[in-house]
């Protein structure tokens, strides 16, 4: 025989609510990098993103916030990261030594590379490359070694 089913107590239903109240009440620390100035205006790009990019195709898939709340704490999570990270970095000798020599021969030889380039009205991103390293050779930078390349950033 089969036992009668009764329809839920009172209680149960209360502590169904309650745990849907809950969950629904996620708290996230907002602070980021430890100054206002940058956290403000961070968290309001990271609302737009999640409006724009998150909430708009999610909104067909499910209406459980909780996937949501995971996206936006895994993205703060990284940026609390990368600032504890940045907090670190010498910007004085990163900005005054190779980094900024390196960065500017790399801008200088891709400035040539689009002036050699520029005569041609239809080429692809493999010529674009192509070009780049053949210059770069000329010019003895390293990323078309790969064992220099290596010693050279650790």
């Amino acid at each position: 025989q089969a036992l009668p089913l009764k329809p839920p107590s009172n209680g149960l239903s209360a502590v169904l609510e309650r745990l849907v109240k809950l969950r629904l009440t996620w708290k996230l620390d907002k602070r980021l990098s430890g100054a206002t100035i940058i956290d403000e205006p961070f968290n309001e790009v990271l609302d737009l993103f999640m409006r724009d990019f998150v909430d708009e195709w999610y909104k067909d898939i499910s209406k459980d916030e909780e996937f949501k709340f995971e996206v936006r704490k895994t993205i703060q999570s990284v940026v609390v990261n990368l600032s504890a990270k940045l907090r670190d970095v010498d910007f004085i000798a990163l900005s005054t030594g190779p980094f900024l020599t390196d960065m500017t021969s790399h801008l200088r030889i891709f400035k040539k590379t689009q002036e050699r380039l520029r005569v041609f009205t239809n080429y692809s991103a493999q010529d674009e490359i192509r070009v780049f390293f053949e210059l770069e050779s000329q010019f003895g930078v390293i990323c078309t070694d790969k064992e220099a390349e290596e010693v050279y950033v650790r």
